[in-house]
């Protein structure tokens, strides 16, 4: 997957992103309980859009947020977000190994993983982001089967299949402990801890 081709469909979306990306609460405080978002962590936002997360984050006084993604322009969105000093946006491509960012104690991928590119090769990426007992989350808001149907109409230049929960599971025990491993028609949810 070609990561210009990434940057350049996620940017021409970027100012009208929130418009048709409406979360669900509920879902997303169940994956963040998930994720073990709790008071004074060090959270990583991978592939965080236009901030979707950052008021659900900040509820849970985290004691930092650095959030991270490909596209310029979902960045500059994010950035009107971003009235809180806890958060720190950074526009790059995360899974580059030259990519500078501070370890963290949770690391989440909401609604993106697919985008990544090969599962192994991100899960391998994201590990060293995780300070020792961290927590990597991977988790979508809807079932695998809608995000796959979705990717094949519209997104399958940007995108890899979203592989079955079990099988992510299977690619994070060779990095992490297995904490979480959970798909339903509502949410998806792969965690391990470092």
């Amino acid at each position: 997957m070609n990561k210009k081709t990434v940057k350049d469909f996620f940017d021409n979306l970027a100012k009208d992103w929130d418009s048709f990306e409406q979360p669900d609460s509920a879902v997303i405080e169940k994956i963040l309980d998930y994720a073990d978002i709790q008071i004074g962590c060090s959270v990583l936002d991978i592939a965080c859009g236009t901030g979707i997360l950052f008021p659900y984050y900040l509820k849970r006084n985290p004691l930092s947020i650095t959030a991270v993604d490909l596209s310029e322009k979902m960045c500059a969105q994010a950035e009107k977000k971003c009235t809180d000093k806890r958060i720190k946006i950074i526009c790059a491509d995360i899974l580059d190994t030259h990519t500078v960012t501070d370890k963290a104690e949770r690391c989440l991928v909401f609604n993106a993983f697919p985008h990544l590119g090969n599962a192994k090769d991100a899960v391998q990426a994201l590990c060293r982001h995780l300070v020792p007992g961290g927590i990597l989350t991977v988790a979508h808001s809807e079932s695998r089967e809608s995000i796959n149907n979705r990717h094949k109409e519209k997104a399958f230049s940007v995108s890899e299949p979203l592989p079955s929960a079990s099988d992510l599971a299977d690619i994070f025990s060779e990095y992490l402990e297995i904490i979480h491993v959970f798909e339903d028609e509502s949410v998806y949810i792969v965690s391990g801890r470092m």
